[in-house]
């Protein structure tokens, strides 16, 4: 089934290209009764061993440098937002809640649509429109 999944970086209302990038944090609150043991675990959680495997659970890895040959090989599908993590984006705005975020908000239709009704391209086309209106509205 994946054979027939491509990754595409999104484009706004007038081309170019990113990616949501952001969003998982690790913290260690202040007063913490361990926090070497804690920062071990986030060095741990970091290190280019554990990354590598990331795709296999559903995650993408945060290394560029975990995109070896063999990487590419067994997750190609995780390895665009690793060539192009300048493009990344964690973005400020009511427009990202509007568009991922809500139940009724275009990718969620979108992603509906191909999945469950099998109508790729107008899903994409109709989420496009959607996306570049809630932009347009000025809350981007």
């Amino acid at each position: 089934m994946l054979d027939r999944v491509e990754v595409r970086l999104l484009s706004g209302p007038d081309g170019g290209q990113n990616f949501f990038d952001g969003g998982d944090n690790f913290s260690i609150p202040n007063g913490s009764k361990n926090p070497s043991a804690a920062w071990e675990f986030v060095r741990f959680c970091l290190a280019i061993e554990q990354q590598t495997e990331l795709p296999a659970g559903g995650y993408t890895p945060i290394r560029s440098d975990a995109a070896t040959e063999e990487f590419r090989q067994r997750f190609p599908h995780a390895v665009a937002p690793l060539e192009n993590l300048d493009a990344g984006y964690a973005p400020l705005s009511l427009s990202y809640n509007r568009i991922y975020n809500q139940s009724d908000g275009p990718w969620l239709e979108m992603f509906r649509t191909a999945v469950f009704d099998g109508e790729v391209d107008a899903a994409m086309e109709n989420a496009q429109s959607r996306y570049d209106q809630i932009l347009r509205q000025g809350d981007a």
